[in-house]
């Protein structure tokens, strides 16, 4: 399992490039670590990562302390 987290600069935000980012590190991860699933955890009022997760088909499977914990299983080449 890995965990995934990114920082997009604000004049940088709504241009798709964390969407972006998170789909190629979840083929990289697949492909080259045989990483199967992906967490994220996100704050609950940061409604554009909700989004990017979202939008990468991540799954909401419940809240931890004051995060939302999102969840991606992924296919794995072996």
């Amino acid at each position: 399992m890995a965990y995934v987290g990114y920082v997009i600069f604000k004049p940088f935000w709504g241009q798709g490039y964390a969407t972006s980012a998170v789909l190629y590190l979840e083929k990289y991860l697949a492909q080259n670590h045989s990483i199967s699933k992906i967490e994220a955890y996100v704050d609950p009022q940061n409604f554009a990562s909700i989004k990017v997760l979202e939008n990468n088909h991540f799954k909401y499977i419940r809240q931890e302390d004051n995060d939302l914990v999102y969840v991606k299983k992924l296919l794995v080449d072996e």
